[in-house]
């Protein structure tokens, strides 16, 4: 987290009045949701015992005072504060008192008499600052000769503002009218034709031509002469997948890179069972300098004989933490729920059975790819247990590192699991010991029958 403090000082009739009218979205880098922490100052000043969020640099702040006293004593809403949080971190806001005033405020007003007035059209200036690892509000206003101050921390129990940004909608792309080819440059298209594009390799948009859409004029102009009408959803998985890739699969060693935001990190391990298998879809954040996890959703995965899978991603969440984009790969305006629905990885899995022509070793293993096929923004390798992988592969196979104390040693015995190593028609080859408790003295392992497995040569 990052620490920021908003200075609010309220002048009264200052005649300030929003910076974006009331109308428009701030910046996010605040978003979160605060709970007060202390208060002080005259009786009309707004007291602490509530919380509020700010979205999109949105924030509307209760105005409570106490009235009642003992057991009675309650608090009372007298107005809101309401103010956006621009990009630098400055906001101009605005109090807007209840109407009509609650009939017990405005008798301790008159008791202490002291004017309302300020409740209502008071203007604010807002100053937000970082730096360090917690978000705080310091809110201050000047009531005549006294001072208010209020202070808020964020409130790292609850939930994290929506993410109100527009949603995609969801089209079959494999039912009429959305199932059509992707945009083509050479083509003119007669209005209220569909289209597919996409400017990557996530899910392709759909388009409807509006008018005048001429050949060489697509949706990446940014005009009016195409409507977008959503995005292609995930292709919905086969009810069975093929058993023959049933395994634990464990992470191939630096087989993983992460060139997109969204990309998942590595798991343990998955479990292909029946042919399907669930990815956990968590994203590696950074925090307090230290690798951090966000749960976002998961990857259900149906495999083919052939090896191809389905792949569904499924998004659990309805809003990103705030200042998740300070520590992930992405300009912040793409760093949305939105975008994380649009991700389309694939999955493929693969037998390897000859050393002669693999490079990975022989067994089952896989790959989660995201990107195109010679430029994948994500990829992340499994290899099933028990999977050999190839040390130093020539054309007659792999090739093992040897240690001079291996050689073997005719006048000793050798323990169970105890590697020896001799010279069989002119190649060096280890020999791993099979028989317990050991392989006797004397015999050479590649005539030592069952006693001695033979490996791979020696490099």
């Amino acid at each position: 987290m990052r620490l920021v403090r908003l200075a609010v000082v309220i002048g009264l009739g200052c005649g300030l009045a929003l910076a974006d009218g009331g109308g428009g979205a701030g910046t996010r880098n605040f978003d979160a949701a605060y709970v007060s922490d202390m208060s002080g100052g005259p009786w009309l000043c707004p007291e602490d015992g509530h919380g509020f969020s700010v979205s999109h640099g949105r924030f509307s702040i209760p105005w409570q005072i106490r009235v009642g006293q003992g057991n009675n004593e309650h608090p009372v809403t007298v107005a809101h504060i309401d103010g956006v949080i621009a990009a630098d971190g400055t906001a101009s806001a605005r109090s807007t008192a209840v109407s009509p005033v609650p009939a017990d405020v405005a008798k301790l007003a008159r008791d202490y008499q002291v004017s309302l007035a300020p409740l209502d059209g008071t203007a604010f200036h807002v100053v937000a600052r970082k730096g360090g690892d917690d978000l705080e509000i310091a809110m201050t206003a000047q009531l005549g000769s006294g001072t208010c101050s209020t202070d808020f921390r964020e409130d790292a129990t609850a939930a994290p503002p929506p993410d109100d940004s527009v949603a995609t909608t969801e089209l079959d792309c494999t039912a009429k009218p959305y199932a059509v080819a992707a945009w083509s440059a050479g083509h003119p298209y007669g209005e209220g034709a569909y289209t597919q594009w996409s400017a990557g390799p996530d899910a392709p948009d759909v388009y409807r031509c509006a008018h005048g859409c001429a050949a060489n004029r697509g949706p990446a102009d940014n005009d009016d002469t195409w409507l977008l009408v959503g995005r292609c959803a995930a292709a919905k998985l086969p009810a069975q997948g093929a058993a023959k890739w049933d395994a634990t699969y464990k992470p191939e060693i630096n087989s993983g890179w992460y060139e997109d935001w969204r990309c998942p990190d590595m798991p343990d391990s998955i479990a292909v069972v029946k042919g399907k298998v669930t990815i956990p879809w968590n994203l590696r954040t950074y925090k307090h300098d230290e690798d951090a996890h966000l749960a976002i959703g998961h990857l259900d995965v149906v495999i083919r004989d052939d090896g191809t899978a389905t792949v569904q991603p499924v998004v659990t969440i309805d809003a990103l933490p705030r200042g998740l984009e300070y520590n992930m790969q992405g300009r912040r305006a793409a760093v949305t729920v939105d975008a994380l629905r649009g991700f389309r990885p694939a999955a493929t899995f693969y037998n390897e059975t000859d050393v002669r022509t693999s490079s990975y070793g022989v067994g089952r293993r896989a790959e989660v790819t995201f990107g195109d096929k010679d430029r994948a923004t994500c990829k992340l390798g499994f290899l099933e247990t028990g999977f050999k992988e190839q040390q130093f592969r020539e054309q007659d196979g792999w090739r093992t590192d040897c240690n001079d104390d291996e050689i073997w040693d005719s006048n000793r015995s050798y323990n169970f699991g105890d590697v020896a190593t001799v010279v069989v028609g002119g190649v060096r080859r280890p020999f791993t010991c099979e028989q317990s408790p050991r392989c006797d003295a004397g015999v050479r392992p590649d005539r030592g029958g069952t006693s001695w497995q033979k490996e791979n040569r020696c490099r």
